[in-house]
């Protein structure tokens, strides 16, 4: 009003970096973040414009979860997805680190220089007192370091808060840009926006900003009040048609990891898919041609079932009859059908498999023990259900049999055996030569509960860490210095499939 201006106030985002509102409880702050939003999802493309929003306040952000713009709206109760959401924030900006050096080192210019569009990445914190409160232990630094440098690589934060001194100097100083709405001390315009006397008018909405001088503002809003949620669902809706690009979600661990949701990650038995490493959420893979022996355990064999029939049909998918499976405990049979599964007359058909093996070596050994002379054969994968019982099946068979088996293999890079047992059963069988030339005690995937008390599959973590509670589809990958914790591939997915 002193300035006689009646003009529209803007946020320069991309030019001015990242901003912080201010105002106490009912002074229109929410609404003023609503109206970003709106603006914000109704002005820019997908490909332009991203965003995550963080709602600790009325929650009321939640109507624009299914904006094409907004990649996700998480609250308080959403530990996983939040601090995902800082991992992925992160990685973006390393990410274009790497990607704008030799663009001139920044948002601007890399699409200016390339002709390229990246979407300015936009982060909204709504009540940030709350948000600091539960996570800034574990973020406060985090929030720091993103904030100092993220303008330069197109990634923006808005915070809003309720107090002049309610975000610690420290972060305060990379959030230059202030808004001011009502406030609880008069002092406080003065304090946040360099010297000034006004004090704008108690009207929700009404507040305070710097441009070229101090103004008064008043917050828009994008409709009546009362009719904002179904005004804002129908302008989404519009949007949802007219776009076929949706920012990317925050990724969280699914409920349910399946084959089908793993399968790019796939690369056959080099890149061979046992779940999703719960830190890092990326796909867990075991290289199974880098040794000819692989330990699948956990304290009861029957917790091994679900984990190791998936198992055996990502075999299947890959190798199809070249899998043997000799299953002595005659329960891991759901995908029976598509390999060599033998529950029954196990001495026989072992022999039998281990004439093929005897007959794939001596080619091998004609052909100067050169891998050509077997191309032909393709892989073989043999799956060893309850080691302790298939040597008594075999009785005084195994050593002539099952002893000379790992001899040739050893030396022919074709065929390669999965124990699954009970870590007390495989416990036996550790001071047994065939034992020592297929394992070393360092590499396999334990599943389900009591890793830490047990010493034949050997891990780096302490015991305290491997003690803690897990339920039945998580376990670990165990390779030598690396023991990651995993949520276990327990279904196969989009192919059909009947519940085990």
């Amino acid at each position: 009003p002193d300035k006689q201006l009646q003009g529209l106030l803007t946020l320069p985002i991309t030019q001015a970096g990242n901003w912080i509102i201010y105002g106490v409880a009912d002074s229109g702050k929410d609404e003023l973040i609503n109206s970003i939003v709106y603006s914000c999802i109704t002005t820019y493309r997908p490909e332009e414009l991203n965003m995550y929003l963080l709602d600790f306040g009325s929650e009321t952000l939640r109507m624009y979860r299914k904006a094409p713009q907004v990649g996700d709206v998480v609250l308080q109760n959403d530990t996983d997805k939040i601090m995902n959401l800082f991992k992925l924030i992160s990685a973006t900006v390393e990410s274009r680190k790497k990607l704008f050096a030799d663009f001139g080192g920044d948002y601007v210019s890399y699409c200016k220089s390339s002709g390229k569009i990246l979407p300015n990445v936009v982060t909204i914190i709504n009540g940030f007192e709350l948000f600091n409160e539960n996570f800034g232990d574990a973020l406060f630094d985090v929030l720091v370091t993103i904030t100092r440098d993220c303008q330069k690589y197109g990634v923006y934060f808005i915070f809003s808060c309720s107090s002049s001194n309610g975000i610690r100097s420290k972060l305060a100083q990379y959030l230059p840009n202030h808004l001011t709405l009502q406030m609880a001390d008069k002092y406080d315009y003065s304090a946040l926006l360099a010297r000034t006397k006004l004090v704008p008018a108690s009207i929700p909405g009404r507040g305070l900003c710097r441009l070229d001088d101090i103004y008064e503002f008043q917050s828009a809003v994008p409709t009546e009040k009362e009719n904002l949620n179904t005004f804002v669902a129908e302008k989404i809706k519009e949007l949802a048609g007219k776009y076929k690009v949706n920012a990317p979600k925050i990724p969280v661990l699914p409920e349910i990891v399946t084959i089908s949701e793993c399968s790019g990650s796939s690369n056959g038995l080099q890149a061979f898919p046992v779940g999703i490493e719960k830190e890092s959420l990326d796909v867990r893979t075991i290289d199974i041609t880098k040794n000819f022996g692989h330990l699948i355990t956990a304290l009861e064999l029957s917790t091994l079932k679900q984990f190791s029939n998936m198992m055996i049909k990502q075999f299947a998918n890959s190798l199809n009859k070249n899998v043997y499976v000799f299953d002595t405990e005659k329960e891991f049979n759901a995908f029976a059908s598509e390999v060599s599964y033998y529950d029954s007359n196990i001495p026989a058909n072992f022999k039998t498999f281990s004439e093929q093996i005897t007959k794939m070596y001596a080619d091998f050994e004609q052909g100067g023990f050169d891998e050509n002379a077997i191309s032909s054969y393709g892989q073989y994968v043999c799956i060893i259900v309850g080691i302790d019982k298939f040597k008594s099946l075999l009785g005084s068979e195994f050593n002539s049999l099952f002893a000379d088996v790992i001899n040739k293999i050893k030396a022919m890079p074709k065929v390669y055996f999965v124990f699954i047992d009970a870590v007390d059963n495989i416990k036996k069988q550790e001071f047994e030569s065939w034992y020592k030339a297929l394992f070393n005690g360092t590499r396999g995937v334990w599943i389900g509960n009591g890793i830490g008390t047990q010493f034949t599959l050997k891990s780096t973590l302490s015991t305290r860490v491997l003690s803690a509670k897990i339920t039945d589809d998580f376990g670990y990958y165990v390779d030598g210095s690396t023991t990651v914790l995993i949520k276990t591939i327990t279904e196969v997915g989009d192919e059909e499939y009947e519940t085990l």
